[in-house]
């Protein structure tokens, strides 16, 4: 706005038509991303389907993840910047805060009909309870299937951890 005449200013409606699309675009994401999780985690059949390969860790593990495509697409993902989610009281899934993590700007590509094993830490100290990763995928490429989601979530079976 520019000061005392009520006229907003070129860089304000700048930044205001920007804002407007980031919103914009926000809300096309997410009305177009896509979970594959089921209770009791991944399934044979779902399209994409992240496994950890144990049931119980310790914190500050380091945990194996199989990330699996059975689609003909393919997704972009970073494996470093997965999620830990908690089972809290009443069952609803809480992110893990991880502030001090930190992960480089990388793309993976998970290519149709293959998979893709990444290694992760976990936090320590965590506490004793019930968990699981997520891992946000993006599809990639030119001539993908138009009804294919933009973006995906890959949910881990749950795993306990416990300390020794």
């Amino acid at each position: 706005m520019v000061a005392g005449s009520g006229r907003v200013s070129p860089r304000h409606r700048h930044q205001r038509r920007c804002g407007n699309a980031l919103l914009g675009a926000l809300a096309l994401v997410s009305a177009s991303c896509q979970t594959f999780a089921r209770p009791g985690g991944p399934r044979p059949d779902d399209p994409i389907s992240l496994t950890v390969s144990r049931n119980n860790y310790e914190p500050g593990a380091v945990v194996s993840l199989a990330l699996t495509n059975r689609t003909e697409r393919t997704y972009g993902y970073n494996p470093c910047t997965r999620v830990i989610e908690g089972l809290a009281s009443g069952g609803t899934w809480v992110a893990v805060s991880e502030p001090n993590r930190l992960c480089t700007m990388e793309l993976r590509l998970l290519e149709p009909r293959t998979e893709r094993v990444s290694q992760t830490e976990l936090p320590s100290p965590l506490g004793e309870g019930t968990y699981r990763m997520v891992i946000a995928l993006s599809l990639q490429g030119e001539g993908q299937e138009p009804a294919a989601p933009a973006s995906v979530s890959a949910i881990t079976n749950i795993f306990s951890v416990s300390e020794p």
